[in-house]
């Protein structure tokens, strides 16, 4: 009988080894070329947010991480080119690498690009009246 018990034992012990060696394996390391491949896009940032507005432009504004701005001929400000419903709260989600897309709570969208983006560049040299 004490044989028969300690083949069960190795018997067991071999089983166990199986089991934590094949649950292992399923378990491996992060993917690196997975997590290469991973964007912006992929796991889009959103969050609520205020866009600020000056007299003729809309302000860089920091998301994400990064600056952004509304391209130049997308501009507009208190000067009286406010869009119809404007309110100036609302949320942004980025929706590529360079572009995010931010909608206010009164209905306008509007299309950032990274502060670096010639279209946005612009509006850094563009004089306001």
């Amino acid at each position: 009988m004490s044989m028969i018990r300690f083949l069960g034992s190795v018997l067991g012990v071999a089983l166990s080894g199986l089991v934590l060696v094949a649950c292992s394996a399923g378990a491996s390391e992060p993917n690196p070329a997975r997590a290469a491949s991973a964007s912006p896009a992929d796991h889009p940032a959103s969050t609520s947010i205020t866009v600020q507005v000056n007299h003729c432009f809309v302000e860089t504004l920091t998301f994400d991480g990064e600056r952004w701005n509304v391209p130049f001929r997308a501009q507009f400000g208190n000067g009286g080119s406010m869009p119809t419903g404007w309110e100036g709260r609302g949320m942004i989600e980025r929706v590529s690498e360079a572009e995010a897309m931010y909608r206010d709570n009164g209905g306008t969208t509007l299309v950032f690009r990274l502060a670096d983006d010639p279209s946005v560049r612009e509006v850094d040299s563009a004089v306001c009246m």
